[in-house]
């Protein structure tokens, strides 16, 4: 009887000292939905009136860019190899070229339904992994220690949740406008293909990009939940002590730490993935 008085008593006095660490809760697992929901999106999902622009706007005109920088960039091949007194130009190196311009206005031609395809692969990739629930923030031990945490760090908390979810939507969404820059400069950055050593490494360069912005939501996703699961496992509550009168501040302080690395495995994924795939 005495128990259920005292635990009445603290959940109404966390009530009224607990709008900030409430608000910093919500502020950070309303985030994890949108992750949730935006990783599954393609380009043409996220935003539909975006990638009709892109799409019957702005592609078309990078196309005409870039057919005419395909012709002119075989030509400046020809003539460096022409030109090259320690190379002989040879039927080989003419060949090479010609496939190169084949090659190039094939992806010209083809390239809005491989790119599509990519972007359906990374979509379905994500969509399998989301079937695991991520971690979610939860307060589920209120007493002494988490009404004096809510009363002295309760601000705090909801600051660093802010600042931790605008980063991470920062990463998440800006990536689609990283993916709307891509279609769009595809066949300008293809069209530089037949121009020899040097300038054809703008083709390459772009198709490393793509692929990174691409699959780097699936390597997000991952670490989100490999990054829950580690936090998970770590038993916080054998600091609490004092005949654990201080296990809520210890889950809040859990809560920090879980979301601290989740962010900063999502920041981590561009230097993770140039380190592991150069790209």
């Amino acid at each position: 009887m005495l128990d259920g008085i005292l635990d009445s008593f603290w959940e109404a006095i966390a009530s009224l000292l607990t709008p900030f660490y409430t608000a910093g809760v919500a502020i950070w697992n309303g985030m994890l939905s949108l992750i949730g929901v935006v990783s599954v999106n393609t380009p043409e999902t996220f935003s539909e009136g975006t990638w009709t622009y892109v799409t019957d706007t702005l592609y078309p005109w990078a196309l005409s860019i870039g057919g005419m920088m395909l012709n002119i960039f075989f030509l400046i091949g020809i003539i460096r190899q022409t030109t090259n007194l320690k190379q002989n130009f040879t039927l080989e190196i003419f060949v090479e070229c010609c496939i190169k311009v084949v090659f190039a206005n094939a992806f010209m031609l083809s390239g809005m339904i491989l790119m599509k395809l990519f972007f359906t692969m990374a979509s379905g990739i994500c969509g399998s992994l989301m079937l695991e629930t991520p971690v979610l923030f939860a307060q589920e031990d209120t007493d002494i220690g988490s009404v004096l945490f809510y009363m002295i760090f309760g601000f705090i908390f909801l600051i660093v949740c802010m600042v931790c979810s605008v980063m991470v939507f920062l990463v998440v969404y800006g990536r689609f406008l990283q993916l709307y820059l891509l279609v769009v400069n595809a066949p300008i950055a293809w069209g530089t293909l037949p121009g020899g050593p040097g300038v054809s490494q703008t083709a390459f360069a772009w198709l490393r990009t793509f692929l990174k912005e691409v699959f780097k939501v699936v390597l997000i996703v991952m670490a989100i939940l490999i990054a829950g699961k580690m936090c998970s496992s770590i038993d916080f509550g054998s600091m609490s002590g004092i005949g654990g009168i201080f296990d809520g501040a210890i889950q809040a302080l859990q809560n920090i730490c879980t979301m601290i690395l989740l962010t900063a495995s999502v920041k981590g994924m561009d230097v993770f993935m140039k380190q592991v795939y150069a790209l």
